[in-house]
């Protein structure tokens, strides 16, 4: 950070470095809201109750921030699992505003992320081949999250992302292996997230 965050001069960073093993949990949606997360590696997957069922809302990747709730809010809005193993740098909520001083700059902009994602992420829309499509493209490594968690984030069943995946790769379009993923043909997989619509 620095002068123009408002952030003190010299101010020891509060985030600690640690490997975690996969499909931990770091919180629990409606837990007291007292630590975040910076992801170092790995990927983070978000997810809140809807009725009965665990709905998918996020994946956040390397270089993103998760819980950052606790700046603003006195509970967690979503449930964290790691989607593998990763590296996370944790602080709590108090070392953090200590950190950036009291009314900066720096913790109004973070103040103003987390209302921004606190509205629950919009269904994913399209047809189910459109919507892989999309999240093959906009993913950093597609092998990092189990696919049945894929299948949910897409609101699709396994065997449906299944079915896709197998019809892309007999196109040529991705290489798929039961461990990964490889786009090879990212101009073809933006044709079908976006199809042109019938004149």
């Amino acid at each position: 950070m620095g002068r123009a965050a408002s952030v003190p001069e010299g101010a020891s960073c509060p985030f600690i470095s640690r490997r975690h093993a996969a499909r931990r949990t770091l919180y629990l949606e409606g837990d007291v809201a007292d630590s975040i997360w910076f992801i170092r590696s790995g990927a983070v997957v978000l997810s809140r109750a809807v009725g009965d069922c665990d709905v998918v809302q996020a994946v956040r990747w390397a270089g993103a921030l998760v819980g950052l709730e606790a700046l603003a809010e006195e509970r967690y809005l979503d449930t964290a699992r790691l989607a593998g193993p990763a590296t996370l740098c944790g602080a709590s909520r108090d070392a953090i505003a200590g950190w950036l001083g009291p009314d900066t700059p720096a913790l109004a902009l973070l103040r103003q992320v987390v209302a921004q994602q606190a509205a629950a992420a919009p269904r994913p829309s399209g047809s189910a081949r459109s919507r892989v499509a999309r999240w093959l493209l906009d993913e950093a490594d597609p092998s990092a999250v189990p696919r049945q968690t894929v299948a949910r984030l897409l609101d699709l069943v396994p065997e449906t992302l299944s079915r896709i995946l197998a019809d892309l790769a007999a196109a040529g379009i991705i290489e798929l292996t039961r461990r990964s993923v490889t786009v090879r043909q990212p101009a073809a997989l933006a044709r079908i997230a976006d199809p042109e619509p019938p004149r």
